[in-house]
């Protein structure tokens, strides 16, 4: 049986997309950003809708493991630090 769909560590790293889209000044980047945090979200929302050992589970959570992929590839310096604990949270095994 699959693990249970991570909300809180997704919360973070949606917090931290968050924070991170306030303070960047490059339109592509904020566009990159808003995307990844609409995939967090949208991974998120399915996640609560459907168990874990379903169809619609497993999507939730490779949904959810493909914006963090994108993000920790993004970020750079102490933020990257950040991104890749609480991705961690998110990747399964």
């Amino acid at each position: 049986m699959p693990p249970a769909f991570p909300h809180v560590a997704v919360r973070d790293l949606i917090g931290i997309v968050r924070a991170m889209y306030l303070v960047e000044q490059d339109k592509t980047r904020r566009a990159e950003l808003a995307e990844i945090g609409k995939q967090l979200r949208d991974a998120a929302d399915l996640a609560r809708k459907v168990a874990p050992d379903t169809l619609g589970g497993k999507a939730a959570m490779r949904r959810a493991e493909g914006a963090t992929d994108h993000l920790c590839a993004i970020v750079a310096g102490d933020v990257m630090r950040l991104v890749h604990a609480a991705a961690g949270r998110v990747k399964r095994g």
